[in-house]
């Protein structure tokens, strides 16, 4: 694969037109399925829709081809970025640029690595990122009252007891977690409830059923240091204690990832929930059993509203702050499996900003302004239309700038 500088190339051809070009080949679209307000299945119609199913339809469309829709979960997107796996042409997904996925897509050197610590990636080479389209925060939802009050001490001792068994990485799948929780005393000397896992309610089973993706990661476990006597002087060694622990859920593949690896506070036991969908995260954290939901906040907003239309609950929480955010450059993944498609869709994504049909979408999409860094992206990506030279029609648009 070779990477294309279109944004440097695009002047004199931004605005070529799709009747120029009609392919006869469907491109194969995934579609995922949980990540409103950016693409999702309605659960009634099964339609399609957001903000980036509009994007992406349209500008295959401009690009002069038809199209066929596939649903792929967080797990499906995971295997195509690292292998390809799939046979899909073009990824409709809140996908966020990172030098690991360039290295992967990339049949060159490692992008950004030094010569000296470069290792050979085995990846999806046929793949590439168009330009960035969006830009969005990761961060998490806290919970705003506990709905189950002994969940807590339940969770800590059980925790405490796992803490000894499991070093490292070690795995235990969070379904089997919650379950030991649920069953747990929630309080000392108390004796351990009755298992009615049978005489669980429907939804609950499907969900944690789900969970095939789940972990329990005891990652970067290590005894907090926290003094005992705040009194006690700065150079005595403080004696370690652990307050409570912590249920972080975050979404299989996510870059969220990093920051909940990441996670540090004191006093507290992180434990790491890789969960297979939005839908099933916003469900597991709208019933108390994660204390936080990260993602991108857009995403664990809507998902979270879209839990309480679906369930007739009010689940509150608290977001995170502004110095808790990440920064995340979203672009479509595609592929070179249909010559000069990947050159086609850039010029079209081009001309939908040029031409104001972008700035259209997202109005249509989103009750709130643009931030202000995404503002800038839309009026980056508004580059002038220049004037067409001409070309082969056979051949692709931007195919003479690769």
């Amino acid at each position: 694969m070779t990477y294309s500088l279109v944004p440097l190339y695009l002047i004199a051809f931004l605005t070529a037109s799709s009747t120029a070009f009609a392919s006869t080949d469907d491109v194969r679209i995934a579609m995922r399925v949980d990540t409103p307000p950016f693409v999702s299945r309605d659960p009634s119609s099964g339609a399609y829709v957001g903000y980036f199913y509009d994007v992406c339809t349209e500008a295959v469309t401009r690009a002069g081809y038809q199209f066929t829709e596939h649903p792929i979960s967080a797990a499906d997107r995971n295997e195509f970025l690292k292998f390809g796996s799939g046979n899909f042409d073009l990824v409709c997904d809140p996908t966020t640029i990172t030098l690991a996925r360039m290295n992967n897509f990339s049949d060159d050197q490692d992008i950004g690595t030094p010569p000296e610590t470069q290792k050979s990636v085995s990846g999806a080479k046929a793949l590439d990122f168009s330009q960035i389209i969006f830009v969005a925060n990761g961060g998490f939802a806290s919970v705003k009252s506990p709905q189950d009050p002994d969940w807590s001490y339940r969770l800590h001792s059980v925790t405490e007891g796992l803490s000894e068994k499991i070093s490292g990485n070690g795995v235990l799948h969070c379904k089997d977690l919650f379950q030991q929780v649920k069953l747990a005393p929630s309080k000392p000397d108390e004796p351990a409830p009755k298992d009615q896992s049978s005489q669980n309610d429907e939804a609950d089973h499907d969900l944690v059923e789900e969970w095939k993706l789940s972990e329990f990661i005891r990652f970067r476990y290590k005894a907090v240091e926290v003094p005992q006597d705040k009194e006690q002087e700065a150079e005595e060694v403080p004696q370690t204690r652990i307050l409570r622990a912590q249920v972080l859920g975050y979404v299989v593949g996510s870059t969220i990832r990093e920051a909940v690896l990441n996670f540090n506070e004191i006093g507290v036991r992180p434990i790491a929930c890789v969960m297979p969908s939005h839908k099933d995260a916003a469900a597991a954290f709208c019933r108390g059993q994660l204390d936080r939901y990260y993602g991108d906040l857009d995403i664990v907003r809507a998902s979270i509203a879209a839990y309480n239309t679906q369930e007739d609950e009010t689940c509150e929480a608290t977001f995170a702050g502004p110095d808790q955010l990440t920064y995340e450059p979203y672009a479509f993944v595609v592929s070179d499996r249909l010559a000069g498609f990947p050159e086609r869709l850039r010029c079209a994504i081009f001309s939908m900003f040029a031409d104001g049909t972008m700035n259209n979408l997202y109005a249509g999409r989103f009750k709130e302004e643009k931030s202000a860094p995404l503002a800038t992206l839309f009026a980056i990506n508004r580059v002038p239309s220049g004037q067409r030279e001409a070309v082969d029609p056979e051949q692709p648009v931007c195919g003479a700038f690769r």
